[in-house]
């Protein structure tokens, strides 16, 4: 049996896709959902947003960055722009405080098959990376500045401890002065060190963070070039999308001929399974006539449990 061919290569830059410009001008903002990704918890399409975390270990499905943004004329006259934007910088939502327009509709469009997700997934996590890393610059940049401040802190500390202790006729300043100073440098030089210890923490926080995303987009290509072979070979059994009628149709038909599925590959909405995965975990006592229906129960088991 052929293969359905999957679907066209995607050449937008994310899940969002900003079209007012086919719109004549007008706004018009489209999402595309990945494949995977579930606006409840049975039903697959856009995600509620949530806040972008620069710390997490991996990026939601649909990641919201706030903006707030104060402009003066020539008139010295305030106008204040709020807006949320993805991770690649499509911005989805604006508004216009001082006069309450704002620009917040969404279409929703159907969702993206595995292969594509994936590829959209691995430029928001490249960007997601270079993110990280940016804000580990900052984070040193802070801590050296911070700790060339203590220094300079230990130093006024040493010399007015030196001068506390010199002969009245040695002495630079008062006893009480230098104990000021000393007070002062001592305070100043713990907020360096809380400060120093935080800005190291977080370093470490983003470094493992980065870690995992790595190891997370790794897999993601490996998965691609695993679904792009696949696919190039027509050896690729594509159910991930979800959001259509009967998405096993395409399983269940080529399922009965065993002989010609074997050593398929099949694409559930978060993962792959080769048919012969399928086929052991169906087992050896069973009639022929049976193995499309036993295979579509195990693929919905595995994409309820997300296994």
């Amino acid at each position: 049996m052929k293969l359905l061919p999957v679907a066209n290569r995607i050449n937008f830059k994310g899940l969002f896709t900003d079209k007012s410009r086919e719109n004549h001008g007008q706004w018009k903002m489209e999402y595309q959902p990945y494949s995977w990704e579930m606006k409840n918890s049975r039903e697959y399409g856009m995600s509620n947003q949530v806040d972008f975390d620069i710390f997490a270990k991996e990026l939601p499905d649909n990641e919201k960055i706030f903006r707030r943004q104060v402009f003066k004329n020539i008139f010295n006259t305030q106008s204040i722009y709020m807006d949320c934007h993805d991770i690649l910088g499509t911005k989805f939502y604006y508004t216009n405080v001082n006069s309450g327009s704002a620009r917040d509709r969404i279409d929703e469009m159907k969702a993206m098959n595995l292969e594509d997700s994936l590829r959209v997934r691995d430029k928001k996590l490249a960007k997601f990376i270079e993110l990280k890393e940016a804000k580990q610059q900052e984070l040193k940049a802070m801590v050296e500045k911070e700790f060339k401040n203590f220094k300079v802190e230990e130093k006024k500390f040493e010399e007015a401890t030196s001068d506390f202790h010199e002969d009245l006729s040695s002495r630079i300043r008062s006893k009480s002065s230098n104990k000021e100073i000393m007070d002062s440098s001592y305070r100043n030089m713990s907020g360096n060190v809380l400060f120093i210890k935080g800005g190291f923490d977080d370093y470490l926080r983003l470094e493992n963070s980065k870690e995992a995303v790595k190891k997370l987009r790794e897999s993601g290509q490996a998965m691609i070039r695993e679904l792009e072979t696949a696919r190039e070979e027509g050896k690729l059994i594509d159910i991930s999308r979800r959001d259509i009628y009967d998405p096993n149709k395409l399983l269940w038909q080529i399922m009965h001929d065993v002989k010609l599925a074997a050593g398929k590959l099949v694409a559930l909405p978060h993962r792959t399974i080769s048919v012969n995965e399928l086929l052991k975990m169906i087992g050896s006592n069973v009639k022929e006539a049976d193995i499309p229906a036993k295979c579509v129960r195990i693929v919905d088991e595995l994409i309820h449990t997300r296994l």
